[in-house]
């Protein structure tokens, strides 16, 4: 791996970790936080042309929770 791909992706794995907190305490960085997520993914690509497919999983759990934030299931 690059190196600076190890300190590009080192805040988004904070991030990610702590993804409730930053979801109730600042909306805003929580949705730039799947915005950069989804840019890096659709930007970046390894040396064999390949996206990275580790940001799969984590995309696909951050977009699950917008959807569930937007339309709470009904209680």
């Amino acid at each position: 791996m690059y190196p600076c791909l190890f300190f590009l992706l080192r805040l988004p794995q904070r991030d990610f970790a702590c993804r409730e907190e930053l979801q109730q305490s600042d909306v805003e960085r929580w949705l730039g936080f799947i915005t950069f997520l989804c840019e890096v993914f659709g930007t970046m690509r390894s040396c064999s042309a390949e996206p990275f497919r580790v940001l799969v999983c984590p995309i696909y759990t951050c977009l699950r929770e917008v959807r569930v934030h937007m339309h709470p299931p009904n209680q």
